[in-house]
């Protein structure tokens, strides 16, 4: 049927309300042709439905349809068009058990009339498609929800123009279902890719096997080469596909000519299968990124298509995930290097499998060298070989799991050796033709480069620098005509060497001559006289002397200079006089204080981290190597076996130790691989993808119901907790005469009286107002627990978590509370599950009222336990569903409200709790608590109707919300502005049934149990206020607005909205009553009694002192912002509709779309406005009462600080930026006209 034929006779129907003109005419207007002749009438209809619903303020409209198939639905997905949308949909699609068989895809033109509404001017895209549900019976619907949220998710973060967001989360979720799949098996299939170029758009049709995902890889395939898909059609048959697309080239490659579109059909079929392939990535998003760019690289190519088809096989493709997923270090050496010998290097040859010809490589270049004379060439010849030589090392460490960490640090500490010899031993030659050679006694004066640290142990790892120090055999002059002295010469061949070997800023092989006599103040090179009497002197700091258990020779000019060197070396530190333990005691307490951030865990410095052990080793080392030569080794594991085989440590503490130092030195190289520097020490926190991506570079799996990066989380505990006890055991507690560090579970334990002053002392970290109560509240868990060990483990992990807390002590006296209500067993989940506990730590410091939640109501402990499942935003109808399930078999009307309430509570707990873990936006948080009150009063309404079986007067009504609820905005503790409009046609006993009905409907609503309230209503809006009818006819509400009505009250209208009963007679009576405000003779008038009623309330906060505290009424607050939109929608609706809305956020979009307001002008209002709705959300949630009011006092402030998230590293940090910020905000509004 033609478009315009569709356009007549739907227009016909208006009158029925079934859509709006705008939706009709811009849905008709804007589908091609095609669109028409594919959908039937009906189809149509339902699909302009659709739209209307997208223009009235819907993110995305989706229906589920049964076909007569068995486990066959049509979905029908109309959304605004975004980039990525039908990659999203398809991979949502697929990682929830839906098989797509059929469909069509349609996109709006780019035409569209002058002068309209923002939502009205956006193109649209229908998604009609034909799915086969795959999963189990019993979870389809569990699977269409998680479907429907994922999607919302997606529609949230492109709004918002977070595309590196969405990407980075679809691409790594569908790395974890893949795994799940094990398509790294799968078979390469061949792609018949036929393309029709016409005009600006491209006809690609499609004929394959039906091979798993297809058509999500394929339209990945397709948005990594930049073609945007506009329609598309899809189908299944015989297990073929036969897709017919119609796409856009943004990256114009294929308007060239026939070898253009070849290479376009290869780079397709090799994205397809490089998917597959993520699983093997750390990070999915990272590998996938990389990927896009290699394939950008090397597009020019002349071979491209040729070297493409090389490496199509799941092997190869296998070794690009690994790579370019494991971070941006080995990508960029992935660049340096020739990408196309990297995989025969690995892949074909499988002797490399086992060992790595390293010598040989050497030897060779040796060979190549022998004929180079020229500096810049020998120089470029060593730092190619160096670069070549770290990334295949780096390749093996990644994907050979025989490959160990020592054997890598070993390999990498030979190949700096020999770099460095190289490079030294031309330079010394170089130099001495040019300088003359240096004397010392009558002969040439011989030099030693020696190594240090973890490369004098042969222990490197990724991004280790090179520590070393030049020692020449003593003073003297170079021969030669300039006056130069040994000094100098060696100086400057330090400098040369240092410069030649060319490295990455804080990356590997970086070379550090910090630990020469004198540090960074003295020479480069010394004289061995000059360097002895620096150690044996006692000029040398502590840790400077302990530095050289890890000595070793590099190379040098004297064989019995480096012997002399190892021989001082020996008497300096083995001479049974050194006691390194007090200084290695104050050493570790600036490292703490000045290397780690007090919330991070720094896997170097921080207790337990690799530095206790390696000074551990070598104090025990300094101690006994006198009477034992073989303990003078710098190799850490070794000496580790020496001291056991000695009796120096326990074989306990070996096995504790040695596993540690493995599990930490992996854990050092997977955090540096990522960027290549040195500086990457801190554990990712451990919500974070970067924690996870850890997990994975690691090799993590998943086991006994704990995710891979749960399971590192306990590693990490148990491994830096048993090296922290025995270095407290073995150096600490020995150093202060065996007198232990008095700890928490001292004073628990202890059967004596414990005095205050002790109890202070013992919980001064923990930043409690009142520790003596704490101590008493501890004391009384203890008494009541009868698994006292349980109880301890837990109390130190609360008191580990519980600093951060706004309100520490509060939260110790909640548990104490809770822990008379809940069974060991579930203390003992807690214990494996600690974000369950984080959870219940959150909520007891940020919210009174959701902590009596938490301990009233099992039910609510169950929210939090399934916390995983049902942190997704829940949109209107998922609630619905919930409630209905929740209310089903009630007994009366006080049990239907009271599980009314409990499902409230567990709702808002919900919310708040991923509120207060960063896991919603503001904008999120508002509408779901809104939704939350939409669905609650409307359910309420139904169910009064129902029980006065008058539920048949359900459209002779309806309830109109405006204020905060109408505009979607709710507060945790808004008060709800409602208005009851009837019906002119109802009978007079209808209207007194309908009366006692919204009656008994404030009551229960507003009625109090030990569940709480669900709202407080507020009905002062309607016609004449607190003096007029609970229920208002439609004809005498229209009167009271047209004549009656103050200013104040019509503009209140703008945030006017249905929410149950008759939405039809809502939605015209609403707009009535704003377009008489809009086109309102008395305006001039309206806006001056606005501005009299603005001052008055202005005047009184004045008087009360809290002018400017009052962040809701105050001279700057969040009224003040709303006010002035408000006069901007009233001033500019008329010609632009979509600015009636009550949504403050989504006017100010509309402002900015309309070029009323200027877009950074837009944003600084909106992060204010968001700012001080948040503040006040704190405010509200502590106790769930209407405050507005800031707290006075430094502590109350310090409190609503860290509620805002602002982290307090003492001396008042967090409140000084969370004033720094309220001032700010405050001065701008000040500035607000």
């Amino acid at each position: 049927m033609h478009k315009d034929i569709v356009l007549k006779k739907l227009t016909k129907r208006i009158s029925q309300n079934l859509w709006s003109p705008e939706a009709l005419t811009s849905h008709c207007e804007r589908m091609s042709q095609t669109y028409f002749d594919r959908f039937k009438l009906e189809d149509i209809e339902k699909h302009i439905i659709l739209v209307d619903r997208l223009l009235k303020g819907e993110t995305f409209c989706c229906e589920w349809k049964k076909s007569s198939k068995k486990q066959r639905y049509e979905l029908t997905l109309i959304s605004y068009d975004y980039s990525w949308l039908t990659v999203a949909l398809t991979g949502y699609l697929v990682m929830h058990r839906f098989d797509i068989r059929k469909g069509n895809v349609f996109t709006y033109t780019e035409e569209c009339k002058e002068k309209t509404s923002y939502r009205e001017s956006r193109k649209k895209v229908v998604n009609v498609l034909e799915v086969v549900y795959c999963g189990e019976e019993d979870l389809l619907l569990k699977n269409q929800k998680a479907f429907e949220d994922d999607m919302q998710l997606f529609f949230e973060k492109l709004s918002n123009n977070d595309v590196e967001a969405f990407k980075g989360c679809l691409m790594n979720q569908i790395g974890s279902f893949l795994d799940q799949k094990e398509m790294i098996n799968f078979p390469i299939m061949p792609i018949d890719i036929d393309i029709l170029v016409k005009n600006e758009y491209i006809k690609i049709n499609i004929k394959a096997a039906d091979t798993p995902f297809f058509l999500f890889t394929l339209l990945l395939a397709l948005k990594a080469q930049k073609i945007e898909v506009i329609d598309l059609l899809i189908n299944t048959l015989d297990q073929n596909v036969y897709d017919v697309l119609t796409v856009r080239d943004t990256s114009k490659r294929l308007y060239r000519h026939s070898e253009e579109l070849h290479k376009f059909k290869v780079a397709i079929a090799f994205i397809k299968y490089f998917t597959y392939c993520l699983p093997l990535a750390p990070d999915a998003y990272q590998a996938f990124r990389c990927f896009e760019m290699f394939l950008d690289q090397i597009w020019e190519k002349k071979d491209f298509s040729k070297q493409l088809m090389s490496f199509l096989n799941m092997e190869d493709l296998s070794l690009f995930a690994k790579i370019f997923g494991s971070g941006a270090y080995l990508w960029e050496q992935f660049l340096k290097i020739q990408y196309k010998a990297f995989v025969p290097f690995v892949i074909k040859n499988q002797d490399m499998l086992y060992r790595y010809p390293l010598k040989e490589k050497y030897e060779d270049l040796c060979g190549e060298l022998k004929k180079v004379s020229n500096v810049e060439i020998f120089v470029d010849k060593v730092n190619q070989f160096k670069d070549e030589c770290l990334f295949d090392l780096d390749m093996r460490q990644l994907i050979y799991p025989h490959y160990s960490f020592r054997d890598f640090g070993s390999d990498l500490s030979f190949l700096a050796q020999k770099v460095v010899m190289l490079i030294a031993n031309f330079l010394y030659k170089e130099l001495c033709a040019k300088k003359g050679t240096p004397q010392f006694e009558g002969r040439e004066c011989g030099f030693a480069l020696m190594r240090l640290g973890k490369w004098g142990g042969d222990e490197l790892g990724y991004a280790s620098d090179l520590e070393m120090v030049m020692i020449y055999e003593g003073y003297g002059d170079v021969t030669g005509e300039l006056s130069l002295t040994n000094q100098a010469f060696f100086n400057l061949l330090i400098q040369k060497i240092k410069k030649c070997i060319r490295v990455k800023r804080q990356g590997i092989f970086e070379i550090d001559l910090r630990l020469r006599p004198d540090g960074e103040k003295g020479e480069l090179a010394v004289s061995f006289n000059r360097w002895r009497k620096y150690y044996s002197e006692k000029q040398a700091r502590s840790y400077e002397v302990q530095s050289l258990v890890k000595m070793d020779s590099i190379c040098g000019t004297s064989k019995n200079l480096i012997e002399k060197i190892m021989q001082a070396r020996d008497d300096i530190l083995y001479n049974g006089e050194l006691d390194p333990v007090p200084e290695f005691i104050k050493l570790r307490k600036q490292q703490k204080e000045s290397l780690v951030h007090p919330r991070k865990k720094n896997v170097k410095f921080s207790s337990g981290g690799l530095v206790d052990i390696e000074y551990a080793i070598q104090m025990l080392q300094i101690k006994h190597g006198k009477h034992l030569p073989a303990l003078r080794t710098p190799r850490t594991l070794k000496a580790m076996g020496n001291l056991l085989r000695n009796g120096y440590i326990s074989p306990a503490d070996y096995e504790y130790l040695s596993n540690a130092y493995s599990f930490l030195r992996r854990m050092i190289n997977a955090l540096r691989m990522v960027r290549g520097n040195a500086k990457d020490l801190v554990v990712p926190d451990l919500q974070s993808d970067e924690f996870l991506f850890l997990a994975r570079r690691m090799k993590y799996k998943s086991e006994k119901g704990l995710l891979m990066q749960e399971v590192l989380e306990k590693d990490i505990e148990y491994h830096m907790g048993q090296v922290s006890d025995f270095v407290q055991k073995t150096f600490v507690d020995k150093s202060t005469n065996n007198k232990s560090v008095l700890t928490v579970s001292d004073i628990i334990f202890s059967k004596e009286e414990v005095s205050s002053d002790l109890v202070n002392q013992i919980l001064a970290s923990y930043k409690f107002d009142n520790s003596w109560e704490v101590y008493k509240s501890i004391r009384k868990m203890y008494k009541f627990v009868e698994h006292k060990n349980h109880f301890l483990a837990l109390l130190l992990m609360i008191l580990r978590q519980i600093e951060d807390s706004p309100d520490p002590d509060k939260v110790l006296f909640l548990f104490e509370r809770l822990f008379t209500n809940v069974s060991i067993d579930i203390c003992r989940e807690w214990f494996y599950e600690p974000k369950i506990l984080d959870m219940i730590i959150s909520v007891f410091g940020h919210s009174d009222f959701l902590s009596q939640i938490i301990l009233n109501d099992p039910m609510a402990m169950e929210e939090i336990f399934h916390w995983e499942s049902k942190n997704v935003f829940q949109n209107h109808q998922g609630l619905k569903i919930e409630l209905d399930q929740m209310v089903n078999n009630v007994k009366d009307m006080a049990d239907y409200f009271d599980k009314m309430r409990r499902f409230r509570n567990k709702v808002i707990l919900r919310i708040a709790l991923r509120d207060f873990f960063d896991y919603a936006k503001f904008s999120q948080v508002v509408q779901e608590i809104s939704s939350l009150a939409d669905v609650i009063i409307d359910h309420a309404f139904q169910k009064i109707l129902s029980f006065y079986e008058i539920l048949h007067l359900y459209d002779s009504q309806v309830i109109i919300a405006l204020g905060k609820l109408g505009g979607q905005e709710l507060n945790y503790s808004s008060d709800i502005d409602l208005i009851f409009i009837i019906d002119d046609d109802i009978n007079d006993a209808d209207r007194k049934a309908l009366l006692k009905a919204n009656q008994d409907l404030i009551e229960y609503i507003m009625d109090k149990s030990i569940y709480f309230q669900l709202y407080r209503i507020d009905m002062r809006l309607r016609p004449y206020g607190s003096f007029g009818s609970l229920i208002v006819k439609e004809s005498i509400c229209r009167k009271y607005y047209e004549n009656n009505a103050q200013g104040w009250e019509l503009q209140a209208w703008l945030k006017a909205r249905g929410i149950a009963g008759n939405l039809k007679m809502g939605r015209n009576l609403i707009k009535d009553i704003q377009d008489k405000l809009l086109d309102n003779p008395r305006r001039p008038e309206i806006e001056k009694s606005m501005k009299k009623m603005r001052q008055k309330k202005l005047n009184m906060l004045d008087k009360n002192g809290v002018l400017a505290t009052d962040i809701k009424s105050g001279d700057a607050g969040i009224r003040k912002i709303e006010l002035f939109i408000q006069a901007l929608q009233i001033n500019h609706a008329s010609i632009y509709p979509d600015l009636i809305s009550g949504n403050t956020v989504y006017v100010l979009k509309c402002l900015q779309h309309h070029g009323i307001l200027e877009c950074s002008f837009v944003n600084e209002l909106k992060k204010d406005y968001i700012f001080l709705r948040r503040v006040e959300h704190c405010l509200q949630v502590l106790g769930m009462q209407q405050t507005h009011i800031m707290p006075n006092g430094n502590k109350e402030l310090l409190k609503l600080a860290k509620r805002m998230r602002y982290i307090d590293f003492g001396r008042n940090t967090a409140v000084k930026a969370f004033l720094k910020d309220f001032t700010a905000t405050r001065e701008r509004l000040l500035a607000l006209k």
